[in-house]
């Protein structure tokens, strides 16, 4: 793994308080729009660009997959 990797890779923790909330997180992995790019007995990170892009789809006005809109 690279070390830029590892710089842009957030904490489950970290990732929600970027999306917003650790209940919006869940919804994004539930509706598989994003997924941990390391997920190990402890350690799991998010790609920062893959957070970054599930933010983008809620602006547009993309639903989420539960059939339920969230609002940021």
């Amino acid at each position: 793994m690279k070390y830029s990797q590892l710089r842009r890779g957030l904490s489950p923790e970290d990732a929600a308080a970027y999306v917003g909330s650790k209940e919006l997180l869940r919804q994004f992995e539930r509706a598989k729009w994003v997924k941990p790019f390391i997920r190990g007995n402890r350690l799991t990170r998010f790609d920062i660009r893959d957070l970054d892009t599930c933010i983008e789809r809620l602006k547009a006005g993309e639903l989420l997959s539960n059939g339920t809109a969230a609002t940021p």
